[in-house]
């Protein structure tokens, strides 16, 4: 809530060389903090899209990217004087903010700027690309979010001197810690996840193993 960090942009090679060579400096990894008042911040308070065409507003709202957190500072007032050359070179005649919001939450802005003036039409169209957008960036916080957790319960688990393992309804293993696939003499928790205590161990020990889960899992009673 308090930056915007650029995850992608898209810009044509040729133009990108003019602009670093206006400015002297690679462009640089964008993080913006958003100012109080300005043009990222009302945008995102509007919660919904918004079209811009107006030249002055958009060299105005351009200035904010000279804000970035890693763009030196000795470079950031040349930069602002330089915006009106920029904004020419680029060629912006308008552009679109819309926030990603899920559940009342921003999580996101998509920021479409061109040289030809956008119309409401273009906003419905690409509201709905952004909902489609907001809801693959919410799976994959929720998928990296499972993932760091999967990861901690890992490191646990492992630590752990008693087998623990979790297996489905087959009896195939799906989780297995250190403690247990090295039980069966596999060098890698790999050797013993999608296969059952038959593939790793003798019938007289698999059996006896296989009856007690089964029990388990016919009554769900631990």
């Amino acid at each position: 809530k308090k930056s915007l960090k650029m995850q992608q942009y898209i810009m044509p090679p040729q133009i990108a060389s003019k602009v670093e060579a206006l400015i002297g400096h690679p462009i640089p990894p964008v993080e913006i903090p958003i100012r109080e008042g300005g043009y990222f911040q009302e945008s995102l308070l509007a919660k919904q899209g918004r079209i811009t065409s107006d030249p002055l507003v958009i060299q105005k709202w351009m200035e904010e990217f000279t804000d970035a957190s890693l763009l030196p500072q000795a470079l950031r007032e040349p930069m602002r004087k330089l915006i009106p050359q920029i904004f020419k070179l680029i060629n912006i005649k308008s552009t679109i903010l819309i926030p990603l919001i899920w559940e009342e939450k921003i999580i996101g802005l998509l920021d479409i700027s061109g040289p030809n003036v956008f119309t409401n039409d273009d906003l419905k169209r690409l509201e709905h690309i952004a909902g489609q957008l907001t809801t693959a960036i919410h799976r994959n916080q929720i998928e990296t979010a499972l993932k760091e957790e999967r990861n901690l319960l890992r490191t646990l688990i492992d630590n752990l001197p008693d087998r623990v393992y979790v297996m489905d309804t087959q009896g195939r293993k799906t989780l297995s810690n250190m403690a247990d696939w090295k039980s069966s003499g596999a060098k890698t928790m790999e050797e013993v996840i999608g296969k059952t205590d038959f593939d790793v161990y003798p019938p007289e020990l698999a059996e006896p193993f296989w009856q007690l889960d089964q029990r388990v899992l016919g009554s769900g009673e631990p």
